[in-house]
């Protein structure tokens, strides 16, 4: 049984029938003409503590596009829930644009004694990896912007200086050279490890699905801020992009979101895909599932933008 790979939407579908087909076909006609949205999500992470309390919530910042493995027979299941418009790849395309498989880990459970929390733990150290990264690009920063490498380094946090070192200028740059020595420039390390993040997802969450529902789920992702031959793939929404966001969904797109460097809406922490290879993205989609209300319309969109995609009628 062949197996392809599906991205489905209009996920948060209208009560009425006929808005859900238009908010599918208007978000069809975005991927068209601008290419795929990578949306971003905050999932929180805790670990118990040895006096049987919780850390503080870590916050792993994911910017994806979602894309699903599912035979042809198993697309119409998987459409009740993700949406009746759907984009499918092959999957060595998908493969090609950079794809990774969601790497799953146990929730975790307040009232579980057991080791259910290791991955939640692992992840956790992760993130405090992170941290040390940016200090050492921020040491890394100060070290090459101050000319007198006799002078004391000093320590600041948030741009306040709390207290001076033993070591001048001269010595943290041997220090810094010496931890990156034939390693990759400190920024890109720590570029990877937050790109590595993102492809991390829990098994499932029990206040609104089933247990390893996500798991289940088979998912593959593109996810933002990716290079190729030094180039970044995705870039930030142009004003035009974002009007049309806001057509399709308001309410969502200006829900407003706590990152790591402040508070924004949704469509300012969006990326996009527009093209690989010199090729907009939507040439790479085998072929597109709508349903029967919308399959004129999607010819017509498709023939205007001088575009050839098999059209599958649910």
């Amino acid at each position: 049984m062949k197996k392809y790979f599906y991205h489905c939407f209009p996920r948060r579908s209208a009560d009425n029938a006929i808005e859900t087909v238009d908010k599918g076909f208007k978000i069809l006609e975005s991927i068209v003409e601008e290419g795929l949205l990578l949306t971003p999500e905050i999932i929180k992470i805790q670990e118990p503590l040895d006096d049987g309390t919780f850390s503080k919530p870590w916050s792993i910042i994911e910017k994806r596009c979602c894309f699903t493995e599912l035979s042809e027979e198993e697309l119409p299941k998987h459409q009740e829930v993700f949406g009746q418009f759907a984009l499918e790849f092959e999957i060595p395309t998908l493969r090609h644009l950079g794809a990774i498989p969601t790497f799953y880990i146990p929730a975790g459970k307040h009232d579980d004694t057991g080791m259910e929390y290791v991955a939640n733990s692992l992840m956790c150290r992760v993130g405090e990896i992170q941290v040390v990264l940016d200090r050492l690009k921020q040491l890394d920063s100060l070290v090459k912007s101050t000319n007198n490498k006799n002078e004391v380094l000093n320590i600041a946090k948030n741009g306040k200086a709390i207290g001076t070192t033993r070591c001048n200028i001269g010595g943290a740059e041997d220090l810094i050279n010496y931890l990156t020595h034939e390693t990759q420039p400190i920024e890109i390390l720590g570029n990877a490890l937050r790109v590595l993040s993102q492809y991390f997802y829990p098994t499932e969450n029990l206040e609104y699905n089933k247990e390893l529902t996500y798991y289940r789920q088979r998912e593959w992702r593109i996810i933002g801020n990716m290079m190729h031959h030094g180039k970044e793939l995705t870039s930030k929404l142009e004003n035009s992009t974002v009007k049309k966001l806001n057509d399709i969904d308001e309410e969502f797109f200006n829900r407003v979101l706590e990152f790591h460097t402040g508070k924004y809406k949704i469509y300012e922490q969006c990326l996009i895909l527009r093209e690989y290879m010199d090729k907009p993205i939507i040439h790479y989609v085998n072929r597109i599932h709508v349903p029967k209300e919308a399959k004129k319309a999607v010819e017509t969109l498709l023939a205007k933008a001088s575009i050839k995609i098999e059209i599958i009628e649910n």
